[in-house]
């Protein structure tokens, strides 16, 4: 009885067969658009496509994906709406057709492009133009069959037969792999009846989101993973038969020598292509810089090689953002197979393999993700003598911006000429004083992006500047803006990269060099998209100085800004917009009033020490220089190749500077002493490899006695601060360290063992031989007085120890901040600056006297919990270490899609998929209550 009953039943559906067919065909594809479009409506316009066009306006969202993301809807509609024609409602088959070989492979690349593929290579790009042209013939040779079949060339139609018969059985084949494990994991899933506990769950610990908004993801999710399982063996099957009914065709339409020389030629060029683009550039740059080379034939055969190492290793570092996965972590399909179907370890293995090798063009030929970029960096940075991030700035935020990943909130080396935050208006207030003057700069930042934005200022003073204050404000009211604190270094910046990390509003000013200054400012307020608000951030900024040699106010000079921009609307009063991009303020302001004839005064800073000022008369210099014997050390990293011509003037000026007896050395990757300077070739000088002026003093010092010398001047280019390490102490040298930048231009800082070693020896920096000429001629008239500290262009300054009584009544707040600048200088000069108890004094000087100095920094807080944390920070003994600012940007890699850590029970691959449409839903509702905050 039961089994007439089956047969029965059986037979009846066997009947209406056609009509299931057909309502199963209706069903998917009006279910799963409908629910595509719901979704859209819901959640992808209002949560994605609407900030992310103001975030294109902006030109703060990559315009690729915010068009990639409009064409993924566009497919759907577009589809839909061809759904809807009277050909296609009476005809189910064709619209089999139309979603399983048109509307699902284009809605999969689009996905894929945007989700998937990152940075495309020649290699990736390849079989991303076959897929497109394959899927595009397909659409042609559908919906305009009749047309085709008449007017397309049998040749062109052959070549079109090809594309679509080679992507059907790849593009097909790389979700079969997948679709046959998940398949047989949603089967025992279902039947386990675990997902109801399951979406349970999901429900009751996501709050962010309503009823309806998770039953809409779950049922798109659900129907999209059951049409997944489904598409691989439509789309093979309808490609394959529709490439086989093209090739039938044309072999009866051409000449059989033709059709064969077309199919072999198209075959030939595909191999040729797959075998050139599987040819990764970081294989052959990590060969040629395997060994170290010996001989100057060896290191010019690696400079030749300069272009081809460079793709290489540019390669390497960028290889989360180029490949899906390096071969060895691609074991994903290797997982899925041995866990779902308990394969042996060999056969999952083969699977895998087979797998590889489908998909090689995007998988990395080389070590894991985060130790290639470590070890390419590394390289880069050898032999270059530049930081990667610095060099190939324009070729990472390329492929930055070929991901979802977005920038860090540090302004690093890649913000160098980012145009996030606007300099709406600058006020510079002057206010002199006879010879010395204090000056204010106000400015107001516009953030024209929807994150938290940092500006970074790099810039120097003269000598006869201190600088005396910060301030941040929300608004141009000063009596609310925030005031500075002056800390110790190394707690000043500890706390600040603190705070930053966790978004809260600090500002730091520091000394970074013997007239260098870094400024950094975090948070300029994100733009609001709703409701529409500017991120305005207010900042002032104080110094005093003395008049320079002209009687001019001197103005703070910009050598490096990052995030910062101007333009001819930015309000500034006294520099109307230029086209000179390093045009932040004026070179100096015209002092308002004549000084006819300058008194000398002394100033107190402590109870026993004061400076004393007078006036210089004449050109007060030494009349002739004593011969002095200078070691000159000639600095011959990679980076010098660009001041070559540089250097040879340089070194014909000093043979021309009659009180200088010069001894030649070259540093870098050998010391050589030149005994004969003329004899140098400067065209064929070779620069090799990376070394900081640090590593060529501590050559120099372990070949040479300095003992014999005046002075040390080492002839350098702007160097590369990013790359200096950590930890490490100043040199133990008795007599001046002088650097001679060749690029007439100070480097943005110095790492703080070199400035220790430059001040404490009473050395200097300069941009050029004249400069140096000067300052040395200077530092002379020092010596004749131990007690003098420095010659200005209207004073000679000393320090005078008395009594109290001694000294006049305290001086105005600017004229003792310079005078404060001075002693500190004086103490470092005169003691060794690694003791602590010798830096906790000049540090008390500087916070008495609110300045900054090489050792106090200033730091602006907004609350009580930043001032408890500085607080601590200052009772450790490190409190005066300071690391690199390298500007390194720690860049969040993408995931590696192929990769399995752990493996997952059967069950589990399927509430993967599941799982995943939540975690993307909260994503974007999480991006987008970022904006709107």
């Amino acid at each position: 009885m039961k089994t007439s009953l089956w047969s029965d039943t059986l037979h009846l559906l066997w009947g209406y067969r056609s009509k299931i067919k057909n309502i199963c065909i209706y069903g998917i594809f009006w279910f799963w658009n409908a629910l595509f479009l719901l979704m859209t409506i819901f959640i992808l316009i209002p949560a994605e496509l609407i900030p992310q066009f103001y975030a294109v306006m902006e030109d703060d969202f990559p315009l690729e994906f915010f068009t990639m993301g409009c064409a993924l809807i566009l497919t759907v509609v577009v589809y839909t709406i061809t759904g809807m024609l009277r050909s296609f409602r009476s005809e189910p088959d064709k619209l089999f057709v139309l979603f399983y070989g048109i509307e699902v492979p284009l809605v999969l690349l689009f996905v894929l492009r945007l989700f998937l593929v990152r940075e495309v290579t020649a290699g990736t790009g390849h079989i991303l133009l076959l897929i497109f042209s394959g899927i595009i013939c397909y659409v042609v040779l559908f919906q305009g069959k009749q047309w085709a079949e008449q007017s397309l060339p049998s040749s062109l139609k052959l070549v079109c037969a090809f594309c679509i018969g080679i992507i059907g059985f790849g593009f097909g084949l790389f979700f079969l792999f997948h679709a046959i494990p998940i398949g047989a994991a949603l089967v025992h899933y279902f039947f386990s009846f675990n997902w109801v506990q399951d979406i349970l769950w999901i429900f009751n610990r996501n709050r962010f989101a309503t009823i309806f908004t998770h039953g809409l993801m779950a049922l798109f999710g659900i129907c999209s993973a059951t049409l997944f399982l489904i598409f691989p063996i439509a789309f093979i099957t309808l490609y394959t038969m529709k490439s086989g009914q093209i090739f039938r065709s044309t072999w009866f339409e051409m000449r059989k020598s033709v059709w064969f020389l077309i199919i072999v030629g198209l075959v030939l060029l595909n191999i040729f292509l797959a075998y050139h683009f599987d040819k990764q550039p970081q294989v052959t740059a990590f060969q040629l810089l395997e060994n170290t080379p010996q001989t100057d034939q060896e290191r010019l055969a690696l400079l030749d090689q300069a272009p081809v190492i460079r793709a290489g290793l540019v390669n390497a570092y960028l290889s989360p953002y180029r490949y899906l996965s390096p071969i060895k972590d691609s074991n994903h399909i290797q997982y899925m197979y041995g866990d779902v179907f308990n394969l042996e370890k060999g056969a999952s293995h083969f699977v895998q393999g087979l797998f590889n090798l489908l998909v090689k063009p995007f998988l990395y030929q080389g070590d894991r993700f985060r130790t290639a970029q470590e070890v390419a960096r590394a390289q880069y940075e050898a032999f270059f003598d530049v930081a990667l991030q610095r060099a190939e700035q324009s070729t990472l935020k390329h492929a930055l911006e070929s991901t979802w990943n977005r920038d860090q909130a540090l302004a690093g080396l890649l913000n160098i000429e980012d145009r996030a935050v606007y300099l709406a208006e600058q006020q510079i207030d002057l206010k002199e004083f006879g010879s010395w003057a204090t000056i204010e700069i106000q400015e107001t930042y516009l953030n024209r992006t929807y994150d938290q934005q940092e500006i970074f200022y790099s810039f120097s003073l003269p000598d006869c500047a201190v600088l005396t204050g910060i301030w941040l404000g929300e608004t141009p009211d000063r009596e609310s803006r925030f005031r500075f604190t002056v800390a110790s270094r190394g707690a000043a910046q500890k706390v600040y990269k603190r705070e930053v990390r966790r978004r809260q509003d600090p500002a730091l000013l520091e000394q970074v060099g013997p007239r260098q200054f870094r400024l950094r400012v975090f948070p300029i307020p994100a733009n609001q998209y709703k409701p529409k608000k500017q991120g305005v951030m207010y900042l002032w900024l104080t110094y005093a100085t003395l008049r320079s040699r002209n009687g001019t106010w001197p103005l703070p000079r910009l050598l490096e800004k990052r995030n910062i921009y101007w333009d001819s609307d930015s309000e500034r009063e006294y520099l109307p917009y230029s086209h000179e991009r390093e045009a932040w303020l004026p070179r100096f302001l015209p002092a308002r009033t004549h000084l006819k004839q300058q008194a000398s005064f002394k100033v107190k800073v402590t109870d026993h020490a004061g400076i004393r000022f007078e006036p210089k008369i004449g050109n007060y210099a030494a009349t002739t220089m004593p011969e002095q014997r200078l070691a000159i050390l000639i600095d011959r990293s990679r980076s010098m190749e660009q001041v070559r011509t540089s250097l040879h003037r340089a070194v014909q000026q000093i043979k021309q500077i009659d009180w200088i007896k010069p001894h030649f050395f070259l540093s870098g990757y050998d010391f050589d002493f030149l005994a004969d300077p003329e004899k140098i070739e400067f065209d064929h000088l070779l620069n090799f490899g990376s070394y900081t002026v640090m590593d060529m003093l501590e050559q120099m010092l372990a070949e040479i006695d300095l003992k014999n010398y005046d002075a040390v001047l080492v002839l350098t280019d702007l160097g590369s601060y990013e790359l200096a390490k950590d930890h490490r102490s100043s040199l133990p040298m008795d007599i001046p360290l002088w650097l001679v930048h060749l690029n007439r231009q100070l480097p943005a800082a110095y790492p703080d063992y070199l400035l220790e070693t430059i001040q404490m020896t009473s050395g200097g920096v300069a941009t050029s031989l004249p400069e140096f000429s000067q300052q040395q001629n200077l530092r002379l008239l020092k010596k004749e007085d131990p007690a003098r500290v420095a010659v200005s262009p209207q004073f000679i300054i000393s320090v005078c120890h008395e009594t109290s009584q001694d000294f006049p009544e305290r001086a105005q707040t600017g004229l003792t901040a310079i005078a404060a600048r001075y002693l500190v200088q004086h103490y470092i000069e005169k003691n060794q600056m690694e003791i602590l108890s010798n830096r906790e004094q000049v540090h008390a000087i500087a916070q008495n006297y609110a300045i900054v100095s090489p050792y106090s920094s200033m730091i602006v807080l907004v609350n009580e919990r930043q001032q408890q944390e500085l607080a601590k920070a200052e009772q450790e003994a490190d409190r005066f270490e300071r690391t690199i600012e390298s500007g390194n940007e720690s860049l969040t890699a993408p995931s590696n899609p192929f990769g399995v850590s752990a493996v997952p029970e059967p069950e589990e691959w399927v509430l993967i998929i599941v799982v995943s449409f939540f975690l993307f839903y909260s994503v974007i509702t999480r991006r987008k209550s970022t904006l709107i905050m």
